[in-house]
């Protein structure tokens, strides 16, 4: 791949503060995770000049075009021109979406211990596998063309972003951090986290 890629997950929501699956579902960006968007945009800044064509993607998901949005105004890039591409989605918890972790172990008794044993294939009850975010994942990135793309996407879905472009094993993907103020820039195939 000749492409140049900046992955970064979308700031702090309301529901990550109370440990809620968000998953299809949408909650709003905290004051936390409007300044991370922030963080996150002066940190693409200063790794791309000013004048560089960069196309910027996006999850459709409030909370990622919220934090495009942001990382646009910090970039002085205009938000409309964001690809929005429903393949770069949040991995739905189906019926669990909404739900914290106690809830679903309510809900569903032995299905998160089930669920770790092999995120990979597991799905939860209408949901989605790590197989199948993998499978979508994996097109956008054969999509991608040569240049330098920022993609504003999620948790599990940057996880396997990174992980198939560094041809991981499945189960390495599922341990990858999910940082909130941090950039990983994927090129000629090396892995670099960016920080403030």
């Amino acid at each position: 791949m000749d492409a140049v890629l900046y992955i970064v997950r979308h700031g702090e929501t309301r529901w990550n503060q109370q440990d809620r699956m968000q998953g299809y579902l949408d909650s709003p960006l905290t004051d936390k995770g409007k300044s991370q968007a922030e963080i996150m945009g002066d940190i693409l800044k200063a790794a791309l000049p000013g004048d560089q064509a960069v196309a910027i993607h996006c999850s459709p998901q409030g909370r990622a075009l919220e934090t495009a949005e942001i990382i646009c105004e910090r970039l002085r890039r205009d938000f409309s021109a964001c690809k929005i591409d429903d393949r770069l989605r949040e991995a739905t918890w189906g019926v669990w979406d909404g739900m914290t972790l106690d809830e679903i172990e309510a809900h569903t008794p032995g299905a998160l211990a089930a669920r770790a044993t092999d995120r990979w294939n597991y799905a939860p009850p209408d949901g989605e596998s790590y197989a199948m975010v993998g499978e979508r994942a994996g097109a956008w990135l054969r999509s991608v063309g040569e240049g330098t793309h920022v993609v504003v996407s999620h948790g599990i879905t940057g996880r396997l972003l990174r992980g198939l472009y560094m041809e991981m094993a499945k189960d390495e993907m599922g341990l990858l951090d999910q940082p909130q103020d941090a950039v990983y820039r994927l090129d000629a195939g090396v892995m670099t986290r960016l920080e403030r």
